[in-house]
């Protein structure tokens, strides 16, 4: 941005300067709005999704609550046998 920091605002021609710059920087912002609805409106068309993800449902939650719930049972379950095994072999 070496040019407007060379601009002199306070004459005629800095004014019309910064004016024409402010003036092409709002018009690429307001094309870049009208591709952007442009894009979402064929992206609809299209059938694709936008958005936020949609989270897990409660069934899902719960099931997951589930298998972890029998995963550490079942881990220490076989952490006890490995133990009381460990031991039997000891006594003898």
């Amino acid at each position: 941005m070496r040019c407007i920091d060379d601009l002199d605002i306070t004459s005629a021609q800095g004014k019309l300067m910064l004016n024409v710059l402010s003036a092409i920087s709002e018009f690429e912002r307001d094309l870049l709005g009208e591709r952007i609805k442009s894009g979402v409106a064929h992206a609809r068309c299209k059938g694709t999704k936008s958005g936020k993800a949609i989270g897990p449902s409660f069934n899902q939650i719960e099931r997951v609550k589930l298998l972890l719930h029998d995963f550490i049972n079942t881990r220490n379950c076989s952490c006890i046998r490995h133990k009381q095994d460990n031991r039997d072999e000891n006594k003898e």
